[in-house]
C-alpha cells in the first residue's frame, strides 16, 4: 500500500469456508468459473491437508520471497476458524448501490464479470489469458408454493404485499396456516437494516400462531387441525452441546432464524417469517398451543414471553426472592406477569410515576421510581435478581447498586455497548449477564405454565393493511404492549 513517502507491505490471509451462498454466487461458483476459463484449480477439502501443502510451498520459496510470504503467521491458521453465521453481504451492497442511485444491473457479480476481470489481469501480464468463457451458474431449485406475504423489498420501503415461495413439507416438516403473528421491535430493526445484517426481500415475523395443514411422514406429535406456534428459530444443527441441552438458540454451528436467515438444509434459501399466509418448518421447532390460551394473546409468548421466561428460570426465580424489572414494554410487561406468578416479590423499576397503576395491574407488588434519589438509596442492596429490558443505551450503575451481594442483573434489551463502573460488581461480587430468547424445551415449559396460570400478552390486534401504522406507533412506544396481526380476519 503506497502512502506518501512511505511504503508498507501488508499481508491479509483469508480462511474461506463455503458455508453459505449469497445471491447464488458462492465460493464454489467462482471456483467453477475459474476452472471453466481454463485455469488449473484444485479443491482441497481437508484443512490439515491444505495447511501442510501450503506450508511446504511457502518454505520452498526463494529467500527474498519467503520474507514477504505468510510463513511467519502461518501457525495462526493451523486450525480452521469457527464459522460465524453472518449473511447478507451482497444484499447490503446492493442496497447501498440503490441509495447511491446506481443501477444494480451495472454491477452484478456473475460469470461475465469474472471473465472480464480475468482478461484484464491477463492484459496486464499477471496471468495467462482465459481459454474459455465461463458459463452461467445453473441452480436446480425445487418448485415451491406461491404464498401471500407482507414485507419490505429494501431498507427504505414501507411494508407492502408480496409473493414468496414456501417449500413442500418434507418427512420431518409441518405446514402451518398462519392465523396470528406478533410484531416485535426486531422486525423494524431488521427491516431498516439497523444492525447491518438484513437480506432482502425481508418478510418479518417470529411470533407465529396457526393451524397445521399438513405433516411429513415421520411427524408423530402434530396432526392436521392442531393449533401450534413457531418462534424465532426454524432449525439448528441439533448435535452441538447447546442443542443437545435444549438451548437451540445458542446453537454453535447451524442456527436458522425464522426470517432473515439461510436455510442450509433446503437450498440455502432465504427464510421468510410469519407476516404471511403460511409457513413450513421442521417439526422440532413447532410448539403445541394449549386450548385455553387466546391465540392472539399467545403469539407474543414466542418471543417476548420466552425471552423473559428463560432468564427467570435460569436464575431460579421463586417465592421469597425480590425481583426487579426495568422497562415496561413488550418484554417488561411479560416479565412482571411471570415473576409475580412464580411467587417473587416483584418490583417495577421505571422513570415514570404514571406507569405505577399499570404495573400493579400486571402483577407488580411495588413500583420504584429510578429518578427518585431517596427511593433508590433506600432500595440499595435489596434485590436478588433484576431483568433489564431497556432496548437502548442507558446507565447501568444505578441499577447495579440495587443488587445484593452475589445477585445478578440480566440484560435483555440493549444490543449495543453499555458502560458500568467495575467497582459496582467487584466489591459485592455482583454479576452482569445476558440472555437471548429461549430454547424449545423452555418454550414448551413456558406454554404449559401460561396455560396453568392463564397468562397471555396484552395485545392490540390489527389487520395486515395496518402494519405500517403499527410500526410507526412501535417507534413511538405507543402500544400496550404488543401489536398482533390477524392474517385471516384482515
Amino acid at each position: 500500500v503506497e502512502g506518501g513517502d512511505h511504503f508498507t507491505e501488508g499481508l491479509t490471509p483469508f480462511n474461506l469456508q463455503n458455508s453459505i451462498t449469497d445471491l447464488d454466487n458462492s465460493l464454489d461458483a467462482f471456483v467453477d468459473w475459474m476452472a471453466q476459463a481454463g485455469y488449473d484449480i484444485e479443491r482441497i477439502d481437508d484443512h490439515g491437508d491444505w495447511y501442510r501443502r501450503f506450508e511446504q510451498k511457502l518454505k520452498a520459496l526463494p529467500a527474498d520471497e519467503k520474507k514477504r510470504s505468510n510463513l511467519a503467521i502461518l501457525p495462526a491458521f493451523k486450525e480452521p476458524f469457527p464459522f460465524i453465521a453472518f449473511h447478507g453481504e451482497s444484499s447490503n451492497f446492493l442496497d447501498l448501490l440503490g441509495r447511491m442511485g446506481v443501477d444494480r444491473a451495472a454491477m452484478q457479480l456473475d460469470h461475465d464479470f469474472v471473465y472480464k476481470c480475468l482478461n484484464d489481469l491477463a492484459e496486464l501480464g499477471f496471468i495467462d489469458a482465459p481459454t474459455e468463457r465461463p458459463r452461467a451458474l445453473q441452480r436446480e431449485v425445487a418448485a415451491g408454493k406461491p404464498t401471500k406475504a407482507f414485507g419490505v423489498p429494501n431498507s427504505r420501503s414501507p411494508v407492502e404485499p408480496m409473493s414468496i415461495e414456501r417449500r413442500e413439507p418434507g418427512p420431518n416438516d409441518v405446514a402451518i396456516d398462519v392465523e396470528y403473528c406478533g410484531i416485535c421491535h426486531s422486525d423494524l430493526h431488521l427491516a431498516h437494516n439497523d444492525w447491518g445484517i438484513s437480506q432482502y426481500p425481508l418478510v418479518p415475523g417470529h411470533e407465529i400462531i396457526g393451524r397445521v395443514t399438513a405433516v411429513g411422514a415421520e411427524v408423530t406429535e402434530h396432526k392436521v387441525g392442531d393449533r401450534v406456534a413457531v418462534g424465532c428459530m426454524v432449525d439448528s444443527c441439533k448435535t452441538c452441546a447447546s442443542c443437545e441441552e435444549g438451548d437451540e438458540q445458542y446453537c454453535e454451528t447451524g442456527l436458522v432464524w425464522t426470517y432473515n436467515g439461510r436455510d442450509y438444509r433446503h437450498g440455502n434459501n432465504l427464510t421468510f417469517g410469519g407476516y404471511s399466509d403460511s409457513i413450513v418448518t421442521d417439526s422440532h421447532f413447532v410448539i403445541p398451543v394449549p386450548d385455553n390460551l387466546d391465540p392472539a394473546g399467545a403469539a407474543p409468548l414466542l418471543c417476548a414471553g420466552v425471552t423473559t421466561w428463560s432468564p427467570l428460570r435460569q436464575w431460579g426465580v421463586k417465592a421469597g426472592m425480590k425481583v426487579g424489572v426495568i422497562g415496561l414494554g413488550g418484554l417488561g410487561h411479560m416479565a412482571l406477569k411471570f415473576a409475580s406468578a412464580l411467587g417473587a416479590h416483584t418490583v417495577m423499576i421505571t422513570t415514570s410515576p404514571d406507569k405505577a397503576s399499570t404495573a400493579h395491574a400486571l402483577g407488580a407488588d411495588e413500583v420504584l421510581i429510578s429518578t427518585d434519589g431517596d427511593a433508590m438509596r433506600s432500595a440499595k442492596s435489596t434485590f436478588d435478581f433484576i431483568l433489564d429490558t431497556v432496548p437502548v443505551h442507558h446507565a447501568v450503575d444505578p441499577y447495579l447498586r440495587l443488587l445484593k451481594r452475589d445477585a445478578t442483573l440480566c440484560l435483555l434489551g440493549a444490543i449495543e455497548p453499555l458502560d458500568f463502573h467495575g467497582g459496582q460488581v467487584m466489591f459485592q461480587r455482583r454479576r452482569i449477564a445476558g440472555s437471548s430468547i429461549g430454547g424449545v424445551r423452555e418454550t414448551r415449559e413456558m406454554m404449559a405454565f401460561c396455560a396453568e396460570h392463564n397468562i397471555t400478552a396484552d395485545v392490540e390486534v390489527i389487520s395486515p393493511d395496518q402494519i405500517n401504522q403499527a410500526w410507526e406507533r412501535v417507534e413511538r412506544s405507543d402500544v400496550k404492549y404488543r401489536f398482533v396481526i390477524d392474517l385471516k380476519g384482515g
